[in-house]
Formats: C-alpha cells, structure tokens, sequence
C-alpha cells in the first residue's frame, strides 16, 4: 500500500506479501483483487492501509495476470487460460463462475457494459461477451501479429 497523499513523495503505508509473484491489480471499495500468478485470485482487505491483509483466493488454472473487477465480478486474464471471471459477492470466498478459452496468453483485461476486452499476446485483443458471466463467449477479435 502506497500512500500518494503528497504525490511528489510517495510512501509505503503497508504491504502483504502474497504466495505468489502479484502482476496485476484492480481496486474496488476497501479490497484490492491481485492476479498473483501461479497462486490465482488474491483478495487484500485494505480497509486498514497500514495492515492489509489476504480475505480470500481462488486457484485459477493458468497463470493469474491482468484483473478487471466490475459489480459481483471480477475478470482475470488466466494465461493460457484466457479468461477466468470469478464471482466475488463474498470476497472471503471467491470463486470461479464461468470461464473461456482464448487462442493465445491472456494478459490484460478491460470490461465496459456486457464486453471484456482482452490483450491476448499473439492473437491480438479479444472481445469476450460477458452479459452472462456464468459462460462468457468470444463475440470477436482483431489480430495484431504483423506476420
């Protein structure tokens, strides 16, 4: 946790260290959601800056990266996983509620109204349909390999 307060001076207000190595994070209310790679989902009370502490996790099958946190949900781009959402409406007890493959290694996720969209290494960014969240579907993709 990093205070900002004085944006010319940040200081560390407190930490956590998580099971595995944190690459992504999203921040909603007092929680922070990590994709902590190997170790999945990290759900950090935050409620007190000084004392953050690990609520809750759910094991993803690939490698946790990218998180996108939206209402009840939270999106993670799994890796070779491509996208995991898991139902967070208990942060003590996340867990996965639908899932979708995509062709390359899921890495980073953005979701606006009943869409996420995914940075998906070599297959370029893919738009996954999440008006469902218990089956999300590819609704399309645009390819960026220049090969």
């Amino acid at each position: 946790m990093v205070d900002v307060s004085d944006p010319t001076n940040p200081t560390i207000a407190g930490s956590v260290d998580t099971p595995g190595e944190a690459v992504g994070v999203c921040v909603s209310g007092d929680h922070a959601y990590v994709g902590d790679q190997s170790a999945g989902l990290q759900v950090v009370d935050m409620s007190d800056p000084t004392n953050p502490t690990i609520v809750g996790s759910v094991d993803t099958p690939g490698a946790a990266y990218g998180v996108y946190v939206w209402g009840d949900y939270a999106c993670v781009a799994d890796r070779g996983s491509g996208l995991q959402v898991v139902d967070v409406s208990d942060p003590t007890n996340p867990t996965i509620a639908g899932s979708v493959d995509t062709p390359g290694d899921a890495n980073g996720v953005y979701v606006s109204g009943d869409y996420a969209y995914m940075a998906d290494g070599p297959s370029g960014l893919q738009v996954v349909d999440v008006s469902d969240p218990t089956n999300p579907t590819i609704a399309g993709s645009f390819g960026t390999d220049p090969n």
